[in-house]
């Protein structure tokens, strides 16, 4: 059975996430324990109590079964609802078992990264904050994508650090991160992040992408931090993506 199996890899491996086969059918076990705490995270979680600072959440400061027992919920609910997100298909206390969703959006070829599926990344973070969940740390290791004849589907994972009742900070954070990753992808140009980004707006509520504007003007009084990095270690590739992601919000919400 696929909980048996699921549960040798759970016994005799360290937390993680391992693939399982079963039945000529590959599928993932996500096994919990991984400790992500640390200063700067304990501190976060500190700042982010101050309504002004949410964006700074993080579960982070959580233990292990805390976070796992979290994400096993998030999962659970939003796939009842249809959402584009990973269904578990077996579990206990120590793992789940979800089915194969094809690969990350980093290991993708760029050829199959068209503008229709750029769009389909954004929506399913803006079905995400209709109802109001956030993700939390979008990045292109955790977007997975398949490909079958009915071309590109879109699956989202690893939501540990995802957020119930989320207010538009952590909605537009979202997206803040993601425009950041996404710069790992220089071959996706400007013009095709402005027009998934203004799909998402449609999505999403006035209040989210009024947020996501003061956020912006916010950062941009900031990005001289980024570039005093730059002229220090030219090759920082967090400073250059901050620029990036803080040029296209300037371009979209002016």
């Amino acid at each position: 059975m696929l909980t048996s199996d699921a549960s040798i890899i759970a016994n005799n491996n360290k937390p993680g996430v391992y693939p399982l086969k079963h039945e000529n059918a590959l599928y993932w076990v996500k096994v919990s324990g991984e400790n992500k705490s640390n200063l700067v995270r304990k501190i976060s979680a500190q700042i982010a109590k101050l309504n002004a600072f949410t964006f700074f959440q993080t579960n982070a400061t959580q233990s292990a079964y805390a976070r796992f027992a979290h994400e096993k919920t998030i999962l659970i609910k939003l796939a009842q609802l249809g959402l584009p997100v990973a269904k578990i298909l077996a579990d206990d206390e120590r793992f789940f078992v979800t089915e194969n969703a094809g690969v990350t959006l980093k290991e993708l070829p760029p050829e199959q990264i068209t503008q229709d599926l750029i769009v389909k990344i954004f929506s399913s973070y803006g079905y995400l904050h209709q109802h109001n969940v956030a993700h939390g740390r979008p990045a292109l290791r955790d977007i997975m994508v398949r490909h079958d004849d009915e071309g590109a589907h879109v699956t989202l994972i690893d939501f540990e650090e995802s957020i119930e009742n989320a207010n538009a900070q952590l909605k537009a954070r979202d997206m803040f991160l993601l425009l950041m990753d996404l710069g790992r992808l220089s071959f996706i140009t400007t013009e095709q992040k402005l027009s998934a980004l203004l799909q998402w707006k449609k999505l999403v509520d006035d209040d989210v992408w009024q947020t996501l504007a003061k956020m912006t003007r916010t950062f941009s009084k900031l990005t001289f931090l980024a570039k005093l990095v730059l002229i220090v270690k030219p090759k920082n590739s967090t400073s250059r993506h901050i620029l990036q992601a803080v040029d296209i919000l300037k371009v979209a919400t002016q």
